[in-house]
């Protein structure tokens, strides 16, 4: 009984770390801790794999290969290497790379099933991808952008990374990330909405 105590206990106690310290205890003692990891950054990396994959089963896929490569990552590196890492942007870089090397995998055999969007408002409780960005409007115009605008603008305002964050993820200059991020939203805006469109 006090193993299982002293179990939960430690549980809720990484449950209320800060980022830094999450790291801190992940670099002391992954696996221990790369549950929580995964517990507190599984939301946002499984919604930025639904709207790169545009399908559940494949978003799932695309995130438990994520982690996979995350934990082996971790299991590899020195631990002030870890000790310092800020996992949101890592793991959403890491799916975005993993995602990469699928199309290049897959690029000689077409898509043949559909998207499928949400279209109820979301419960409680709901899966936070099927309702981001909500609209099955606004996600067949976000799937319809140039790659470079359709990843920025993704990550920024689905994921929530900063513009520094998206500009890593992506391998480009800062000013590069926001003109994509800028040229998205406008062309969004464009499709959405024609009467905004600058004439």
């Amino acid at each position: 009984m006090a193993v299982l105590t002293s179990y939960v206990t430690s549980v809720s106690a990484r449950a209320t770390l800060s980022e830094a310290d999450l790291a801190a205890a992940a670099a002391e003692d992954l696996d221990g801790t790369f549950p929580e990891v995964v517990r507190r950054y599984g939301p946002v990396v499984y919604t930025v794999a639904v709207r790169l994959c545009g399908q559940r089963a494949d978003a799932e896929d695309l995130a438990a290969a994520s982690f996979e490569r995350a934990y082996r990552a971790l299991r590899t590196q020195p631990a002030r290497q870890t000790a310092g890492l800020r996992f949101r942007p890592w793991l959403v870089t890491i799916a975005l790379n993993q995602w990469r090397n699928q199309l290049r995998t897959r690029s000689r055999r077409p898509a043949t099933a559909p998207l499928e969007f949400g279209h109820d408002p979301p419960a409680a409780g709901a899966d936070p991808a099927e309702h981001l960005p909500g609209d099955p409007a606004v996600a067949c115009a976000l799937a319809a952008l140039p790659q470079p605008q359709r990843l920025a603008v993704l990550l920024r305002h689905v994921a929530g990374l900063s513009t520094s964050e998206v500009a890593l993820a992506l391998g480009c200059p800062p000013g590069t990330a926001k003109s994509h991020i800028s040229r998205g939203l406008t062309a969004l805006r464009t499709t959405l909405d024609p009467a905004s469109a600058p004439t």
